[in-house]
């Protein structure tokens, strides 16, 4: 269920009260790497407000996914 929807949601059901979304980061041909998440009350997270932040979070992975894939093959060392 959760790839088919591209994110995971959990409304307060490993922690009463705690609502939860997180979307994957998958750089190209690879499987996740890490994820973004947002943790709230539950009590603040209307249904129009979790589609809104969904959309905030696949915006933002997408940047992510696009500069590793940017940097695939190449020898660049990190920068401290």
């Amino acid at each position: 269920m959760i790839r088919d929807r591209d994110y995971a949601f959990d409304n307060g059901q490993l922690v009463a009260g705690i609502s939860a979304l997180a979307v994957p980061i998958l750089p190209r041909g690879r499987d996740a790497i890490a994820a973004m998440a947002i943790n709230m009350t539950s009590a603040r997270l209307a249904p129009d407000r979790l589609v809104s932040l969904v959309g905030l979070l696949h915006r933002d992975t997408r940047q992510i996914e696009e500069a590793l894939n940017a940097l695939e093959g190449s020898h660049i060392a990190p920068t401290s």
